[in-house]
C-alpha cells in the first residue's frame, strides 16, 4: 500500500526528482560519485555549497552510496526514486518483523506490525521523518535508518536466542547507524530492555560492538570532529497536540487497552521504552529550562525533540495494533475454526465502502477506486460465499485489511506530493525558463553565485531549485546556499546574507541579526564571501540591487544575473601589517 501511494507509474520516468529538500538533495549523491571514482572516497571537500564544506562527514552516506551504484545500471534519476521510497516502503515489514521477533504469534505479530507500519502514512508532521510527507520532504536517509532500526533490534532478539545470529544484527545495526545517527539512539535505547534477558547483556552488547565496528570507518570521524557542526538553533516542539494528533485518536482507545496489556509481557520492553522516551523527552525539552534556568539555560537542545515523534506514533500504533490481537484472540476462542469467505469479504466491502464515503466528503481524488474494491470484495462475498478459510488464518488478515483501508480512507496529500515530486524539475511548467537561465549562467566565467530567497521560486519545483546550479552547469558555477545546514561552519552566516540580499527571506536558524533586503550591507558580506554573482528574482530586489552596486549582466525569464564587484577569492593587502613585538 505504501507503493502504491508512492506513485510506482512514475518511478522508472527519467527525469530529475524534486520538491522539497529532495530537489536539492538530487546534488549529493553526484557528487559523491565524482568521489568515489575518482578518489575512491565517500567523504570529501566540496565547493558546490556554502563557499565550500565538507560533503558527507556530517551526513549520512548510506542512501546515496546505494544511490550511485544502481545509477551503474539504470539512469540517475530513477536510482534516486526507486531509493528515496525504499525506507518508508520497508517501514512496515520491519515492523511486522519486529514484532514477530520480540515474541508475538504470527496472526498478533501481524496485526500489530501492520498497524505501526501504518505511520508511514501520518500526515500530522512533514519534516520530523519516518513518514512519507517527511520522504517527500527529502528526509529519505531518516526512513531508510527508521525501517532498518526495526530489523535490527528484531534481529538483536533473535540473536539472543541463537548467537550465531549476532553478525546479521551487527551488520543491520551498522547499516542502520549509517543511514541516520538519531534512529540508530533510540535503537540503542531500546535495546537496553535486552538486559534483562538471559544472555541478553552479553548478546546486546557484542552487538553494538561489532555493529558500530562497521559503521566506525564513518561514525568515528563525525564523532571526533562534531564540534564543527553548526548548530540550528531549533527551538523544541511545546503543543501537546504534536503527540495528539486528531488523527490518531480514534486509535488511542486500542493504544491505551494494547499498553496496558502489554505491560504483563515482559518481552515488549523494547517497545515501551520506544514509545515513552521520546515523550519524556518531549516534555523534558520544555521543562527543565524553566525549572533550573541558570543551569540548564534557556537556549536549543542538540537534540530536538521532534525528532524523536516519529518513535512516539509508531509505539501508539504498534500498542493499539497489540490490543487489537488481543481482542481478536478473545473473539476467536468463541468463533468456530472455519469461516465462511463471507463473513471476511462481507466485512472489507463494508469497512471499503465507509472508506469511499469519507474519502469522497475528504475530495480525495480516487474515490472511484476505493469504490471499485468495495464492489469486488462484495461481489466474492456473494459469489464465492461458500468457500471456508481457517479462522485463525482469515481473522489477522481481516483486521489488517480492516485498520489498514480505515487509516488510509483519511490520507488527503501523500499521492499529490509523490505526483509533484516524481515528474520531476522537467515537468513543471517553469521548467523552460528554468534550464534557459542554467544555460545562461553557464555561459559566463566559472564562479559563486548568491541567489535571492523566495517561497515562489517553488513554480520550479522547490524553493530549493537554485542549489542545483551546481549540478546543471557540471560544477563550473556553485551555490552560496545548499542542503546539509549543519555540515558547514558558514551556515549562519550565508543565511544573514540571504535576508540581506531578499525581498521574503525564510531565516531559517533562530536568533541571527537578520537585515532583511539591505542590499548595501549584502553587498559588503557578498565580497567577503568571494561572491562571483548574484540572482534576483522579485522585483523588489531588481530594483534595489543596482542601487546597491550590484551590476547588471543579463536577464533571463524571470532571473535577472548581476554581477559583485570585489568579490575576488583573494585580495591583496592595501596596508602594511603592524607588528609589536
Amino acid at each position: 500500500m505504501a507503493a502504491a501511494m508512492l506513485r510506482p507509474d512514475l518511478w522508472f520516468l527519467i527525469n530529475t526528482p524534486t520538491g522539497g529538500d529532495m530537489g536539492a538533495h538530487v546534488l549529493g549523491p553526484a557528487t559523491m560519485r565524482e568521489l568515489l571514482f575518482e578518489h575512491g572516497r565517500i567523504t570529501g571537500w566540496s565547493h558546490s555549497w556554502f563557499a565550500g564544506f565538507p560533503i558527507y562527514y556530517f551526513y549520512f552516506p548510506l542512501p546515496s552510496l546505494v544511490i550511485v551504484l544502481l545509477d551503474l545500471v539504470i539512469p540517475y534519476g530513477v536510482a534516486f526514486k526507486l531509493v528515496a521510497v525504499a525506507g518508508v516502503i520497508a517501514t512496515p515489514a520491519g515492523a511486522v518483523y519486529l514484532a514477530r521477533a520480540l515474541g508475538l504469534n504470527r496472526p498478533a505479530a501481524l496485526i500489530t506490525g501492520a498497524s505501526a507500519g501504518l505511520v508511514v502514512f501520518t500526515e500530522s508532521y512533514t519534516i520530523y521523518g519516518g513518514n512519507i510527507p517527511s520522504t517527500m520532504a527529502g528526509e529519505f536517509a531518516f526512513s531508510w535508518s527508521f525501517a532498518l532500526g526495526f530489523f535490527a533490534l528484531g534481529a538483536i532478539a533473535r540473536a539472543i536466542e541463537d548467537r550465531r545470529r549476532i553478525p546479521i544484527a551487527a551488520l543491520l545495526l551498522g547499516l542502520t547507524a549509517l543511514a541516520h545517527i538519531l534512529t540508530t539512539l533510540m535503537v540503542v535505547i531500546a535495546s537496553l530492555a535486552f538486559f534483562f534477558r538471559s544472555k541478553g547483556t552479553s548478546t546486546t552488547v557484542a552487538t553494538w560492538a561489532w555493529g558500530f565496528g562497521v559503521a566506525a570507518f564513518w561514525a568515528f570521524p563525525l564523532i571526533v570532529r562534531i564540534g564543527y557542526t553548526a548548530d540550528m538553533g531549533w527551538s523544541p516542539l511545546r503543543r501537546w497536540d504534536e503527540l495528539f494528533p486528531t488523527e490518531l485518536w480514534f486509535l488511542l482507545p486500542l493504544a491505551l487497552v494494547g499498553m496496558v496489556l502489554g505491560f504483563r509481557k515482559a518481552f515488549l520492553a523494547p517497545i515501551h521504552l520506544m514509545v515513552w522516551v521520546p515523550a519524556i523527552y518531549f516534555w523534558l525539552v520544555i521543562r527543565l529550562p524553566e525549572w533550573f534556568p541558570e543551569v540548564i539555560g534557556t537556549g536549543s537542545w542538540k537534540l530536538w525533540n521532534g525528532r524523536l515523534i516519529p518513535y512516539w506514533y509508531f509505539g501508539l500504533l504498534f500498542f493499539a495494533g497489540l490490543g487489537l490481537a488481543m481482542l481478536w484472540e478473545r473473539v476467536a476462542e468463541r468463533l468456530p475454526e472455519h469461516l465462511a469467505l463471507t463473513a471476511p469479504a462481507g466485512v472489507i466491502a463494508i469497512v471499503l465502502g465507509i472508506a469511499a464515503g469519507i474519502a469522497q466528503l475528504q475530495g480525495h481524488d480516487r474515490v472511484e477506486w476505493i469504490a471499485g474494491a468495495a464492489i469486488g470484495f462484495a461481489a466474492i462475498a456473494i459469489g464465492l460465499g461458500w468457500v471456508k478459510f481457517p479462522t485463525n488464518e482469515v481473522g489477522p488478515l481481516v483486521l489488517t485489511t480492516v485498520v489498514v483501508l480505515v487509516s488510509l480512507s483519511g490520507v488527503t496529500f501523500l499521492a499529490g506530493w509523490a505526483r509533484w515530486n516524481f515528474t520531476g524539475y522537467e515537468g513543471k511548467d517553469s521548467y523552460p525558463e528554468y534550464s534557459a537561465f542554467m544555460d545562461t549562467i553557464a555561459e559566463y566565467p566559472d564562479g559563486r553565485v548568491h541567489w535571492e530567497a523566495n517561497s515562489d521560486l517553488n513554480q520550479f519545483g522547490t524553493t530549493m531549485a537554485l542549489m542545483l546550479i551546481p549540478y546543471w552547469t557540471d560544477g563550473t558555477h556553485t551555490s552560496t546556499e545548499g542542503l546539509f545546514f549543519e555540515s558547514s561552519v558558514s551556515t549562519p552566516f550565508h543565511f544573514i546574507n540571504a535576508s540581506e540580499t531578499s525581498t521574503a527571506p525564510s531565516n531559517p536558524i533562530p536568533g541571527l541579526p537578520y537585515r532583511t533586503a539591505d542590499f548595501e550591507r549584502g553587498l559588503n558580506h557578498l565580497q567577503f564571501f568571494a561572491t562571483d554573482y548574484y540572482v534576483a528574482f522579485t522585483d523588489g530586489a531588481k530594483e534595489q540591487a543596482p542601487e546597491a552596486g550590484f551590476v547588471l549582466l543579463e536577464e533571463s525569464g524571470p532571473f535577472s544575473l548581476y554581477d559583485v564587484p570585489g568579490g575576488e577569492m583573494v585580495q591583496i593587502a592595501t596596508h602594511q601589517p603592524g607588528v609589536y613585538i
